[in-house]
């Protein structure tokens, strides 16, 4: 048998020794937790653990800082078991902080210890947690605790002192020396301390410190110290003594504070109170104080005695019911009723005073009420003033305006009181009868914002701004109001200062200029018409007289090259150059017509026109194929419906006006762009205003509109005129284009309209006259044997040589007899002598008598004399007076056989 007593005993010390440990470790306060060192994942807890993480121990163990606690806080933990393993050393964490299920985050002092096997190697870690939050807490709380008190101290420049008797020194907090000036620490011995006090006071504290070191008797003093600066201070000085155990006074302690700042209050306040009493004495109004319980006067001056009636000594037995009339006291009780309900009254009331030695007083009351404590009113001071005399005169005045307002109630002019705001106090009815409204109410209900236009409202805030600057705004003004019905009126407005119900307002009279203004700026846009008509007017008969002469050469060009192309046979190279000739005569014509156009003398005769034809026939000529070249990237839409009415015009002169607008349309746009062309029926139930003013009546319109940039405003009113463009140089034609538009139009008796807005582009828009007539068919070219002679004379009168010349061999090319000269005068002098079958008379002869003249003098010798005028010009009023007289046909230079020989031969056979 082997004897295991001793084996069993060792066994049972250490049973009992784990069981001691594991009591330990369970019943410590602190958490203890162990750890794999591979995984480090927990294999046990203690009880402490379990509370502060706030888990069951079965939930914690096999888990590790991952599965429990914050990503980051799980990274610092698991850094920190990495580190104790290495180095298997204890490691302290004075502080980390740790996310708990259920007392939020906590913090922790943390020992991690390694715990090695047999080997050497680590098997487990071991940490011992104590929570130190309620510490750390606390800690933070009495440094925030003492920071305060600091802070406490510098505000109020308060701090301690102390002396220890048996050193005979003084101790300074740091407030104390800084109020001393010196240096923080300084200690100084009791003498010192007592030698910063002024030399007054010095006899005083040495007395009292000693008193309490001495007999233990405390002290609160306020002296003066006079700082190391030299700066004279008042403090307040508290001080009592410490005993030890056995009652003996070792020490004496107290507090140290600047008091200056509420010293010179005091002083100030004392130099009000004695201010204030001055003003209560002297002033001119009458001061008092009341108590609303006792309901008594408890102070008043000498100016509120007077008029109450009494003394100083018989005041204070006195309330506001001893001297108030019947109805002023009705009006006190109201006003203390409503304060003792918490409603508020307005601080000035107007009362009527019966004092005691019988005389009536109006006074006006300013009064500022007394609260308690807890906020409730218990009584008012009061200044009074006497306004009995003023309270006269506004009765009188209010008889006044009474008077005042009768006699304007009735006045044609509107008339208006207002205040300096503009608010309606007073509208006559002429007033209400100038807005629409049916009462001063509505009017009133109105805002000026709503009344004005903006532009006068706007004006109107600029006169209040220099009336409330103190300074004088214009008496007499224009303004433009919006009546009730939305329309716009003009007024004519005069303000003046009056007193009106016992106050500063404004009197206003209005007078309705509406159909003034409306006169005005129609005799303003008719004379800005006029003008321009007057200018294009004489640039048209520039332009005509320029016409004139060149038709005169023109025509003998165009005379002797039908003359050569007649002489010269087919195939000749000759020919063509008498061809080419003709061809430059005929675009030089066409320039001239231009000029014509522009005079308004270029339409000799007019016929029924579709301007649909017109149109449609412009867009397939060789010339708007050659804009729409020019001009690639722009797109012509055409919208012309049927049905269209009929006009009365030249379609010659109409399609050059479309392929001017066209012209000026398409170079008008940058990039791409559209030009539209539409025709349309429009009747016109009264006039409208346009570039022109366009009457009422039936009207063919046709509207060429582009978007282009559009034309600047003050440009808009030139660009009709000639030669005027904004456009490159030389990338248009005569600079005529839009001058031709505008007498075309005109020839035609019609109207334009232009709206233009700056990058959005333009419309044109041209009215025409309808016209009832029907249209006529188009005439064909004649044969020559229809218009040759048969022998007549002809005599040719001309001023100028050449185009004798010209006309005399046309003529003879007809089979005419041809006599020519060069004056009215040798024309008159050639008939005495010599008959002629028909005269081709040239109606501008320089010098000497002009055509109608000559004319007129031919009738005498023959009435019945033939004739047939001539001239460079457009057929002008002395034209048709010879007309009038028997002449024939009009034949405007330059002109071809045909239209020579058709014109006689006519007028031969008429």
């Amino acid at each position: 048998m082997i004897d295991i007593t001793d084996r069993r005993r060792t066994e049972e010390e250490i049973q009992k020794a784990n069981t001691l440990l594991n009591s330990i470790v369970e019943n410590i306060p602190n958490m203890i937790f162990l750890k794999d060192a591979r995984e480090l994942r927990f294999t046990r807890f203690n009880r402490a653990g379990e509370e502060l993480l706030g888990h069951f121990r079965g939930d914690l163990l096999g888990k590790n800082d991952y599965d429990l606690f914050p990503t980051e806080q799980a990274d610092f933990f698991t850094e920190k078991d990495r580190e104790v393993l290495r180095g298997k050393e204890i490691l302290d964490i004075p502080e980390e902080f740790i996310q708990t299920r259920n007392r939020g985050e906590r913090i922790l002092h943390t020992k991690k210890v390694p715990i090695l096997d047999t080997n050497g190697k680590p098997e487990y870690l071991m940490g011992i947690s104590e929570d130190i939050t309620d510490r750390k807490r606390a800690e933070e709380k009495e440094k925030e605790t003492h920071a305060l008190l600091r802070i406490a101290g510098e505000k109020s420049k308060l701090g301690g002192w102390s002396v220890n008797l048996q050193e005979n020194r003084v101790t300074w907090s740091d407030e104390v020396a800084a109020i001393h000036e010196m240096p923080v620490g300084h200690s100084p011995m009791v003498e010192q301390g007592i030698s910063f006090y002024a030399p007054e006071w010095q006899e005083r504290i040495t007395k009292v410190f000693t008193d309490c070191a001495q007999k233990g008797i405390p002290y609160d003093e306020e002296m003066e110290i006079i700082t190391a600066g030299g700066k004279r201070v008042w403090v307040r000085t508290i001080g009592e003594a410490v005993k030890d155990d056995t009652g003996k006074i070792i020490k004496v302690q107290g507090a140290f504070q600047d008091i200056s700042d509420r010293k010179k209050m005091e002083l100030e306040l004392r130099a009000s109170e004695e201010k204030y009493k001055q003003l209560f004495d002297n002033a001119p109004a009458g001061i008092y104080r009341i108590d609303f319980k006792s309901g008594k006067f408890t102070k008043a001056n000498d100016v509120f005695c007077d008029y109450a009636g009494c003394t100083q000594e018989e005041i204070n037995t006195l309330g506001p019911f001893d001297i108030l009339t019947e109805d002023s006291k009705k009006v006190f009780i109201e006003r203390m009723d409503k304060m003792s309900r918490g409603i508020s009254v307005p601080p000035t009331v107007e009362l009527e005073v019966l004092n005691k030695k019988g005389l009536r007083l109006n006074v006006q009351l300013n009064v500022k009420n007394i609260c308690d404590a807890e906020g409730h009113v218990v009584g008012a001071d009061v200044v009074a003033h006497d306004i009995t005399q003023q309270k006269q005169i506004e009765n009188e005045l209010r008889a006044s305006e009474s008077n005042f307002r009768n006699s304007f109630s009735d006045s044609p002019l509107g008339v208006r009181v207002s205040t300096i705001e503009g608010e309606t106090i007073y509208a006559n009815k002429a007033m209400l009868n100038i807005y629409g409204y049916d009462s001063v109410e509505e009017l009133k209900n109105k805002t000026l914002r709503e009344r004005y236009t903006p532009e006068s409202y706007a004006e109107w805030q600029m006169r209040k701004e220099i009336r409330l600057q103190g300074k004088f705004g214009p008496s007499e003004y224009e303004i433009s109001i919006v009546r009730k019905n939305g329309e716009i009126r003009h007024l004519q407005a005069f303000r003046k200062e009056i007193f009106w119900d016992g106050a500063v307002r404004y009197q206003v009279y209005y007078n309705d200029i509406t159909e003034r203004k409306h006169a005005e700026e129609e005799k303003r846009k008719l004379e800005e018409r006029l003008n321009r008509v007057e200018k294009m007017e004489a640039l048209g008969q520039l332009a005509g007289g320029v016409a004139h002469d060149l038709n005169n050469v023109l025509g003998i060009l165009m005379g002797y090259a039908e003359l050569l192309l007649m002489e010269i046979p087919e195939g000749e190279r000759a020919r063509s150059h008498a061809e080419k000739i003709m061809q430059s005569t005929e675009r030089g014509a066409a320039i001239v017509q231009d000029l014509l156009t522009l005079a308004r003398r270029g339409i000799t005769k007019t016929e029924v026109i579709d301007l649909n034809r017109i149109v449609s026939g412009f867009i397939n000529t060789p010339v708007f194929e050659n804009i729409q070249g020019c001009h690639p990237q722009v797109n012509f839409k055409i919208s012309c419906p049927d049905e269209l009415l009929k006009i009365k015009g030249s379609p010659i002169h109409l399609e050059k006006t479309l392929m001017n607008l066209l012209l000026n349309a398409a170079e008008a746009i940058t990039g791409k762009g559209e030009v539209t062309i539409r025709t349309e029926n429009r009747y016109l139930e009264k006039p409208i205003m346009g570039y022109d003013e366009v009457k009422q009546g039936d009207y063919v319109v046709l509207t060429v509109s582009d978007t282009g940039t559009g034309i600047l405003a003050e440009n808009k009113e030139k660009i009709f005129e000639p030669f005027f463009t904004n456009k490159i140089t030389g990338r248009s034609g005569t600079g005529l284009g839009l001058a031709i538009v505008w007498g075309t139009v005109k020839d035609h008796k019609g109207y334009i309209d232009v709206q233009t807005e700056m990058g959005q582009g333009t419309t044109f828009t041209l009215y025409f006259p309808v016209t009832r007539d029907e249209m006529t068919a188009p005439q064909q070219k004649k044969w020559m044997e229809e218009y040759m002679g048969h022998g007549e004379t002809v005599l040719v009168v001309d001023d100028i040589a050449e185009q004798r010349e010209v006309a005399s061999a046309l003529l003879q090319k007809l089979g005419y007899k041809v006599r020519a000269v060069a004056s009215g005068e040798e024309a008159v002098e050639s008939l005495r002598q010599h008959q002629a079958d028909l005269i081709v008379l040239d109606m501008i002869m320089v010098p000497g008598i002009d055509g109608l003249e000559t004319y007129q003098r031919i009738l005498e010798i023959n009435p019945k004399q033939k004739a047939v005028i001539v001239s460079g010009f457009s057929e002008t009023e002395r034209v048709k007076e010879a007309q009038n007289l028997g002449a024939g046909a009009y034949i405007k230079k330059p002109y071809v056989m045909e239209t020579l020989g058709m014109a006689i031969r006519n007028e031969l056979q008429r």
